[in-house]
């Protein structure tokens, strides 16, 4: 597809496969709006309407929202709109306020928990047995990323069985 000047980012595609959501700059503008494409036809939904950046959009793990950072109040927060057919259903709704300045989202899991980063030159990736938590009273984490790991794990994407997660990452020797 021709996007003129105002390039796409931040591409997923939807868990159905049938639709790609990116952002795109606003005209005249550095923020960006988010926006859906039909990959059958090619047409394009807008998504979100704000002079605000709205940015990192992710679907949720069954398509039916969009999560996303904007800075509509001066900070970043977490926003979601419901999507149907690829179309914005409803205005977006406040998830979480006050994120921060530096926010990178690394996804949504089947519970629809959010995942994120908040201002930190190193991202490490943990998990957590959710069944174990509330066997007990103790939460126990476990990092899966190596210590000796120059920046840890970004942008960390499980398989859609859970077993397994890939990430990028740099050696510690690495010049």
């Amino acid at each position: 597809n021709s996007f003129d000047s105002r390039f796409p980012a931040n591409l997923s595609f939807s868990p159905d496969g049938k639709y790609l959501m990116y952002t795109r700059p606003q005209e005249k503008s550095v923020n960006n709006d988010i926006y859906v494409m039909l990959l059958a036809d090619k047409s394009e939904s807008q998504i979100t309407f704000s002079t605000a950046n709205d940015s990192n959009p992710v679907w949720s793990p069954d398509g039916t929202e969009v999560l996303f950072l904007t800075d509509r109040m001066g900070n970043n927060d977490f926003y979601k709109v419901k999507v149907k057919n690829g179309k914005p259903v409803g205005e977006p709704q406040i998830v979480k306020r006050n994120l921060g300045k530096e926010v990178n989202v690394m996804g949504i899991g089947t519970d629809k928990s959010i995942y994120y980063a908040t201002d930190n030159s190193r991202y490490d990736i943990f998990t957590l047995d959710l069944d174990a938590k509330f066997e007990n009273d103790e939460t126990k984490f476990t990092r899966i990323t190596d210590l000796a790991m120059r920046s840890g794990g970004m942008a960390p994407n499980y398989s859609k069985d859970g077993r397994y997660i890939s990430y990028v990452s740099r050696k510690s020797n690495y010049k």
